[in-house]
């Protein structure tokens, strides 16, 4: 699906969702090396897949049980929904 992206450091562009995907999590900076740049995409992933799965409990999608297979691929831990104080 291509979407129009508005906003943002960028100029008003179009692309695929995918590609949105892979501008957005990736880490490179002029400043940092490959290695160090390569570690940040990484955990931008991650950090994108737990916001992901975040939002599908949420929704109800996937439940607490599902999310410890996802993480690790083994279902030995318990998660237990944690009330947030504002």
């Amino acid at each position: 699906m291509k979407v129009k992206v508005t906003g943002g450091c960028l100029k008003k562009r179009e692309v695929e969702i995918e590609n949105y995907f892979v501008e957005s999590l990736d880490g490179y900076d002029y400043e940092r090396g490959a290695v160090e740049s390569a570690a940040r995409t990484a955990e931008n992933g991650t950090k994108a897949l737990g916001r992901l799965c975040d939002l599908l409990v949420s929704k109800n999608v996937l439940s607490l049980s599902e999310i410890v297979y996802i993480a690790n691929g083994y279902d030995a831990e318990q998660l237990e929904k944690v009330e947030e104080r504002r």
